[in-house]
């Protein structure tokens, strides 16, 4: 199952624009909060154990550390309304803590994906309005607008919505089909290895993207008839949407030019693959103590899992097949 890939509220954008109705929903007694907080790590959100969101009821938030208020929808699970709020100080109490999506999505307690969906909407939309404050045509003072998923110029009436950034994840198989690539940057957790992705240039199409980004970070040329896109993921740690592919390339030799993007790559077969997955499922092995694990893959629930997965149990072909 992917993260993020199912609606989890109703948006109710019929009655945004009216800010009585939105109000309304704000003074609702059964309405929750997701509370969040920046911190230099990025976004975080208070969390109840083990890795559940600690909703708030509007009695329960102190309004005057709130820097920003957005309205989420309703929550299709509770048919409740629901709200994020940006605070400046974190809410006091024994069982409560600040967390980040990572956090709860790397967890092997059972993650529930409804409740990252939800999150992963909330951290989206705050962190966009925290940014947003000025009029990025002529710096003017902007008013927020529809429970907050809208800005406008109070000086040249400029319209701003939240910015969506299209980035490119590849499943890279060798020219027989039989191996796939994995690779680490400096910047992951230790002995973490994943697929290639990166960001969209300028005019670039997903195609480019693909061929450029395998070429740059791993030195192999894609071959462009191969590529295959399979599904998307929306990713809130960077405003990303990623596009999910598969492509083959036409040599195994791997030529890394710039060791601070990825510090090493290599070939796997499905049964080296199968064991890097396989870490989510063995509750004796933890990131904190990884013992003899050789390597392993993002968690469930993301793109490159979900990608790796597909491939091992030949499913691949049907997903391509269905579009």
């Amino acid at each position: 199952m992917l993260a993020f890939a199912e609606s989890v509220v109703d948006s109710c954008h019929g009655i945004r624009d009216d800010p009585q109705e939105v109000e309304s929903f704000l003074n609702n007694p059964t309405t929750v909060f997701i509370c969040s907080r920046h911190n230099p790590r990025g976004m975080g959100f208070l969390m109840r154990k083990p890795f559940r969101v600690q909703f708030k009821l509007k009695e329960d938030v102190d309004f005057g550390q709130v820097d920003a208020i957005v309205f989420l929808g309703i929550r299709l699970a509770s048919q409740t309304p629901v709200f994020a709020v940006l605070l400046q100080e974190l809410i006091p109490g024994s069982e409560e803590f600040i967390s980040d999506l990572r956090r709860m999505i790397a967890t092997k307690q059972d993650p529930d994906f409804e409740e990252i969906n939800l999150v992963s909407l909330a951290l989206s939309l705050l962190e966009w309005n925290r940014v947003t404050k000025f009029c990025s045509f002529c710096a003017g003072s902007l008013d927020s607008l529809r429970g907050g998923i809208k800005k406008h110029c109070s000086s040249c009436k400029l319209a701003q919505y939240p910015r969506i950034d299209p980035s490119i994840i590849v499943l890279i198989l060798n020219p027989s089909g039989e191996k796939v690539l994995l690779a680490r940057s400096p910047q992951y957790p230790k002995k973490m290895m994943t697929l290639v992705s990166g960001f969209l240039d300028a005019s670039e199409s997903v195609e480019l993207a693909v061929i450029r980004e395998v070429k740059e970070e791993v030195g192999l040329d894609v071959d462009a008839a191969s590529i295959r896109y399979v599904t998307s993921q929306s990713w809130t740690a960077g405003r990303s949407l990623m596009l999910g592919c598969i492509a083959r390339v036409s040599s195994e030799t791997i030529v890394i030019a710039d060791p601070k993007e990825i510090e090493m790559a290599s070939w796997f077969e499905r049964s080296q693959v199968l064991q890097g997955l396989s870490f989510w499922r063995d509750p004796d092995q933890n990131l904190d103590s990884l013992g003899s694990t050789e390597f392993f893959t993002p968690p469930p629930g993301l793109m490159a899992h979900f990608l790796l997965m597909s491939w091992i149990s030949g499913k691949l072909d049907s997903l391509l097949s269905a579009r």
